[in-house]
């Protein structure tokens, strides 16, 4: 179900593109700015993610991870989800698509969290319990960093978990491609322009 809201919500947000244009489409350096945004939290959230991947892949079910990103938050895959998701909106050349996304998150996410947590509370017990007392829900505390010196990880697993980051940076070149076909539709008179976008 989660997976099918957020496609439905990044169809969406296409929809949104194809009627709207970007207050900052003459302005050049701008634009180029919130590239650069997009590059940089698109790169930290699948860096991020392939970190997570390697410590739960083919853990995820059997055990409680508590090391590695999973000791500086509880939820260290939808963190760097957002950041990767935040940065595609970015590369909108808006603020408001990467709002839109944030906004989406905080109103989607807070609830899948908390039923993923009953089932690891009620798998895990105690051990959970005082997990959650030490290490944050979301945000991370990097202070609280604990990374083995060997760890041993599921190659096959974690390569199927590989298929959910590269699709972030896939989404990142093909999004100014898309744009500029939606910029030239407008342009054309194909495609109307309801509204501006900052």
């Amino acid at each position: 179900m989660r997976i099918l809201v957020s496609r439905i919500f990044a169809l969406a947000i296409g929809a949104l593109l194809l009627v709207t244009t970007s207050h900052w489409n003459d302005c050049a350096w701008m634009r180029r700015g919130l590239f650069l945004v997009a590059v940089l939290l698109v790169g930290v959230g699948a860096l991020g993610r392939m970190w997570c991947s390697s410590y739960i892949a083919g853990r995820k079910n059997a055990e409680l991870v508590t090391v590695g990103p999973y000791s500086v938050c509880r939820n260290p895959l939808y963190f760097f989800s957002l950041l990767g998701a935040v940065g595609l909106g970015f590369a909108t050349a808006t603020f408001t698509i990467p709002a839109l996304i944030a906004l989406g998150f905080a109103l989607k996410y807070p609830g899948t969290i908390r039923g993923e947590e009953e089932y690891l509370a009620k798998r895990h017990g105690e051990p959970f319990a005082k997990y959650t007392r030490e290490v944050p829900r979301f945000w991370p505390r990097w202070s609280l960093l604990q990374e083995p010196e060997k760890y041993e990880m599921n190659p096959r697993t974690f390569r199927k978990h590989l298929g959910s980051v590269v699709w972030f940076i896939w989404a990142l070149g093909l999004l100014p491609l898309l744009l500029e076909g939606v910029r030239y539709g407008q342009s054309q008179g194909w495609l109307k322009i309801l509204t501006t976008l900052y």
